[in-house]
Formats: structure tokens, C-alpha cells, sequence
């Protein structure tokens, strides 16, 4: 049951099946992104987040995830298979898909009994290794049936000096959809505990071996 839809993006009382999933990112191939700053995550872009924080909310996290090689090989294979929404309250749909740029995802969450799906793009995938450190990891943007316009980028960087192995978040965002606007602490809110959450189920993911 659809309690929802403006700028297409659906909002139900009860979690979409998959044929309903399908359906959604079959539409969102042909979409575009929601945004004009597409790629802005990206480390060698930095210096666009002086302007980003003018238009959006601007969230970074970055956490230890262990240490060595062999834990950052764990963590870019916990990437690789979007291990990092392995939470009980959001849904990737879907998580055998590639990280590849071009590809579509649905995202799907539940806050207060309200399920939304959400379509994201993946922008770029950043992938180095080179003397001091090796990254891997990749960016998706909104597209049109999301509850939010903005872009964010999700890596694990091994640092070979002190030998640290670490989780990236990084990401902005800006409100769209008018139960997004009412709700905008709930929404950041629920940005804080994906930042935090993916954190732990990349721990548990690294330590799953």
C-alpha cells in the first residue's frame, strides 16, 4: 500500500517485494542524477568542500577497522559484496550487484513503520595502491526517487606506515522530499546510525574469515 509518491519517490506501509524492486530500478536506468556536483566525494575533489557546506550537510566518518594486509583485504572483499548494509533496519537490494560506475542500486529503509525505496548510481570506483597506502572503495548519487539529493562515498584504506587499516565514510546530502523536509532531524538521524552501524558490520566483516 503506497501512503506516498512525490517526485516519485514511494514511501509504503509495507517493505516492497521484489518484483516491485525490479520494477523501480528498471525505471531508474533511464534517470539521471539529482544533483549537479557529481563526483564531489571523490579525495581528489577536496577542495569542493568548502562550497559543499554551504548547500548540504556534510558528514565524514572514519574509523579503524584493524591493521595489516590481510584485514584489508577482508574489508575491500566486505566492499565488494556491500557487506556494510548488513543492518537489520536497511535493505540493499541488491548486494550481488557489481561495483561498477553505472550500475543501479535500491535502498531500502523503515523508520517509524514507514518503509521508503530509494534509487542510487554508483558515480566512480577508486581503486589505488600505490607507496604509501592502498584504497578501495566507490561513490553513488541520488537519482530521482530518493528521499534525499546528494552523493556518498564508502572505502577502506590501508596506511602502510603505521600499518592501520580504516573505514571512510564520507557524503553530502540536502533534503527532497516534503515528509524528508517535515522529518529532517529523524533524517539526520538516521544518516548518523548508518555511519556508525556500517562501521560495525565491517568489523564483523573483516572478522568473518
Amino acid at each position: 500500500m503506497a501512503l506516498f509518491r512525490e517526485s516519485e519517490t514511494i514511501f509504503t506501509l509495507r517493505k516492497p517485494d521484489r518484483p516491485a524492486v525490479e520494477a523501480f530500478l528498471a525505471a531508474e536506468r533511464r534517470k539521471p542524477f539529482t544533483y549537479p556536483e557529481v563526483g564531489a566525494t571523490h579525495p581528489d575533489q577536496s577542495y569542493h568542500l568548502p562550497e559543499l557546506r554551504q548547500r548540504y550537510r556534510v558528514l565524514h566518518h572514519r574509523l579503524r577497522l584493524g591493521g595489516g594486509s590481510d584485514v584489508f583485504a577482508r574489508a575491500r572483499q566486505a566492499i565488494s559484496a556491500w557487506r556494510m548494509f548488513d543492518l537489520d533496519w536497511v535493505r540493499l537490494c541488491w548486494p550481488e550487484t557489481p561495483i561498477v560506475a553505472g550500475n543501479i542500486v535500491a535502498v531500502l529503509g523503515e523508520a517509524m513503520g514507514v518503509w521508503s525505496i530509494n534509487g542510487c548510481r554508483i558515480v566512480y570506483v577508486l581503486d589505488e595502491n600505490d607507496a604509501d597506502r592502498r584504497r578501495f572503495g566507490f561513490a553513488y548519487g541520488t537519482t530521482p526517487r530518493h528521499a534525499i539529493v546528494g552523493e556518498e562515498r564508502m572505502l577502506v584504506e590501508w596506511q602502510r606506515q603505521d600499518d592501520s587499516v580504516w573505514y571512510d565514510l564520507h557524503a553530502f546530502s540536502r533534503k527532497s522530499h516534503l515528509l524528508a523536509k517535515v522529518g529532517a532531524f529523524h533524517l539526520h538521524h538516521l544518516q548518523q546510525r548508518f555511519a556508525r552501524e556500517s562501521h560495525l558490520a565491517m568489523l564483523r566483516a573483516v572478522a568473518d574469515h
